[in-house]
């Protein structure tokens, strides 16, 4: 099935990827679709030094963000060195000595109303034994379960 013309055009337009608000917000405004929804990763928003937390504002009050990606930065990056190398994978499952406040953003999540999904997510996995991711995603749950169970008032809130 071919896509009607305006969606063909929508996606040529696109090429580029979206990894600015500026982008976000255009996307949204180019393609206005009740089927449009946005996965945010931070990562992409804080390397281009956009408030994460006015982008969760601006895609949940529109009924835009439709997955969440709960992923960090390693604090050695370098802004405008670095692009989107984030990191060895270690570094960019959140944790406490992270870069990012997920805490602060899972709150945000929470105000904004957004019910969606979310994940732990990171890059540089290559070559990782599934021990070893498996040890790694345990100790990123391990300090986002707690905040997030605390701001949702689930078990051990």
């Amino acid at each position: 099935m071919t896509p009607p013309p305006d969606v063909r055009r929508a996606d040529k337009r696109w090429d580029e990827g979206v990894d600015s608000f500026a982008q976000i917000k255009r996307l949204v405004k180019d393609i206005d679709d009740p089927f449009l929804g946005v996965c945010l990763a931070p990562p992409h928003m804080w390397v281009m030094e956009e408030t994460i937390s006015e982008v969760i504002a601006f895609l949940a009050e529109r009924k835009r963000l439709y997955y969440y990606y709960i992923w960090d930065i390693d604090r050695a990056y370098r802004h405008g060195i670095d692009g989107l190398n984030f990191g060895p994978g270690e570094k960019q499952l959140p944790t406490p000595e992270g870069t990012l406040d997920h805490h602060f953003l899972l709150q945000e999540l929470h105000r904004a109303g957004y019910a969606g999904a979310a994940s732990l997510k990171c890059h540089g996995t290559h070559g990782w034994s599934l021990d070893k991711i498996g040890v790694e995603l345990r100790k990123s749950d391990a300090y986002i379960r707690p905040a997030y169970q605390r701001i949702v008032g689930g078990p051990n809130s």
